[in-house]
């Protein structure tokens, strides 16, 4: 049979002319062959109907994809300063990216970067809406400008009514405020000062969870309380096994905070509420998905019935709280628990469309958002100095210079915040473990991002992995501690080591504020310089105000459990996956669990 094209066979024939030829004035030979395959083919589909129906199927979401392409490419080549981003590619009209987005919310947004090259503003489709991804640290420097600008806190009313179950019309209010968090409002705004809710909740976190007495009294409570629940556990002389250390220590920081913030009414109510509470927490990307109540009826049973001891509680502490109750710090009583929950309960029962329901709903999302992180994180950090014994040789080398017997003033934390290493500690874990999304919008105000135009009143996202894991940016020295494993130092800069301290590039400059500030070859802890790409708390105004007591509570329970007891990690690892369960909410937990053996150590047991 003769060739229908020879000249694919032949590499002296003239076949760099082959294109146009072919294009412009096709032989009948070529005509034949092109005809008798498009008929095969057709003839193909006729017979096989299925297949025929597939591709009539696909074809409109093939042709949404290819037109959403060439726009994104059109799009990423050569802009102008009013343009907003490109929106990534998608199939599907109106939904978007938002299926991938849901099953695989870890992996989206990297493998999007991936594709980007080196691009870091970008949008989303989502339900009908653009949703933008920001990155790169000259983008996030810019947001910080924006003081005044970013203001409704949209996101909060999606998470009370997709997580805790508020009415509609109660959690509306948090898309009414547009006034900001200062104490002057947004001159755009007009709403009224008892509605000001993006004010009140910024400013009563910074009150009693920023600095001063209040935090102070509720460390020392937290601490106390802690310290008692671990006592109560009796360990045998030869230690104890047990089958996962997050299971183990979440039980009692959880108790014991939510106790330090709001009295111990709830445990008399129901015992076991903090282990239902535990329970529930890993179903809040399920309710943040819509699931509903007959895909997981735990979970709204959990709800329900941890809404309805907040409930109880509420009621009688609004029949038994008097103000001689207070105790002589001015902030703790046994029924509200706390100055801080107190002043929640008058501002926002004073809220139209707001009632007991609301407020017990408001209250056990502040328990939560207590629970997600700082215990987490301080478990993690136990886990890394237990898995070490080098860096647990270090740790309680660093607690003997200080004379530390545990916390038992405000002194003693002060000496442990004051300690190098530990500070590295604890931000490396948070460098490492947390996994957020930080969520903003402008109500009134574009946003200008170098090239790129953020339009007003469009959700804008900043997660952290993507800044936490640069490898442009994060010190690894020359690849021996990579970005996905933890370094005890990377936050530590040695005077005589020009290629320690957490950038990539050493900072010579610092050399000299070291000698003047620290003994010679003495590390100290770095931080600053960061900001644009470590941001587990948040960024900006809007950075989590209980930064403050979350770095207290991390750095004193570790060093009270490396202080007290030993610990032996049983599975033999050391580095640590983590699952998806927790992903943009906050720090992370392990994909397995970590079984482990603890003991009272030889030198504490008669104190």
């Amino acid at each position: 049979m003769q060739n229908p094209l020879p000249c694919l066979n032949d590499t002296t024939s003239n076949c760099h002319h082959l294109d146009i030829g072919l294009l412009m004035r096709p032989s009948p030979t070529l005509a034949a062959f092109l005809s008798t395959a498009v008929l095969s083919s057709f003839r193909t589909l006729c017979n096989n109907r299925s297949l025929a129906l597939i591709m009539l199927l696909a074809s409109p979401l093939l042709i949404v994809y290819i037109s959403t392409w060439y726009r994104f490419r059109v799009q990423t080549q050569g802009t102008k300063s009013s343009t907003a981003p490109p929106i990534f590619p998608y199939m599907i009209p109106y939904i978007g990216s938002a299926v991938k987005m849901a099953t695989s919310p870890s992996s989206f947004v990297p493998q999007c970067n991936s594709q980007l090259a080196g691009r870091t503003v970008f949008g989303i489709k989502a339900f009908g809406t653009n949703v933008y991804i920001i990155g790169g640290t000259d983008n996030i420097s810019m947001i910080r400008r924006y003081k005044t600008s970013i203001t409704a806190p949209t996101h909060v009313r999606f998470i009370l009514m997709k997580i805790f179950g508020m009415v509609a019309e109660a959690a509306d209010i948090y898309d009414i405020d547009d006034s900001g968090i200062h104490l002057l409002p947004s001159c755009h705004s007009d709403v009224a000062s008892r509605k000001r809710v993006d004010h009140f909740t910024h400013s009563t976190f910074a009150k009693y969870l920023g600095g001063g007495s209040y935090l102070t009294a509720l460390f020392n409570r937290f601490t106390s309380n802690f310290n008692s629940r671990m006592i109560d556990i009796h360990f045998s002389k030869n230690g104890q096994d047990f089958p996962d250390i997050f299971d183990f220590f979440m039980e009692p920081l959880t108790a014991a905070l939510t106790e330090a913030t709001c009295g111990p009414m709830l445990e008399c109510i129901n015992p076991n509420f903090t282990k239902e509470f535990l329970e529930f927490l890993p179903f809040c990307h399920s309710f943040m998905k819509g699931l509903p109540k007959w895909w997981i009826p735990k979970a709204y049973s959990l709800r329900e019935s941890l809404v309805r001891d907040v409930l109880q509680w509420h009621a009688i502490a609004r029949r038994r709280f008097q103000e001689s109750d207070v105790d002589s710090d001015g902030d703790a009583d046994p029924w509200w628990g706390s100055k801080f929950i107190r002043e929640r309960q008058k501002f926002f029962l004073g809220i139209d469309h707001w009632n007991f329901d609301s407020t017990a709903r408001s209250d056990f999302g502040l328990i939560w958002g207590f629970a997600l992180n700082v215990h987490p994180a301080t478990i993690w950090t136990i886990v890394e100095v237990f898995k070490d014994k080098v860096l647990l040789a270090r740790v309680r080398a660093e607690l003997a210079t200080v004379n530390f017997h545990g916390v038992h003033a405000k002194e003693d934390v002060d000496l442990l915040l004051g300690i190098p290493l530990l500070q590295s500690i604890y931000a490396e874990v948070l460098r490492l473990r947390v996994e957020v999304v930080h969520l903003f919008h402008s109500k009134h105000e574009d946003i200008q991002l170098k090239e790129w135009k953020i339009p007003k009143s469009h959700l804008s996202v900043i997660e952290t992995y993507s800044a936490h894991k640069n490898a442009d940016f994060w010190n690894t020295r020359d690849g021996q501690y990579p970005l996905d494993t933890f370094w005890a130092d990377r936050f530590l800069i040695y005077p005589n080591d020009p290629s320690s301290g957490p950038l990539k590039k050493s900072q010579r400059e610092l050399k000299s504020k070291a000698a003047e500030t620290m003994s010679p070859g003495k590390p100290f802890f770095k931080e600053s310089g960061t900001a644009d790409s470590f941001f587990p708390y948040g960024i900006g105004e809007r950075t989590c105000p209980g930064r403050f007591f979350a770095r207290r509570a991390i750095i004193s329970v570790c060093a009270t459990i490396v202080h007290d007891y030993d610990i032996d990690l049983l599975n033999g690892r050391n580095h640590f996956q983590t699952n998806d369960v927790f992903w943009g909410t906050g720090t992370q937990r392990a994909l397995t669990k970590i079984p482990f053996k603890i003991r009272k150590r030889s030198d504490m047991c008669n104190v």
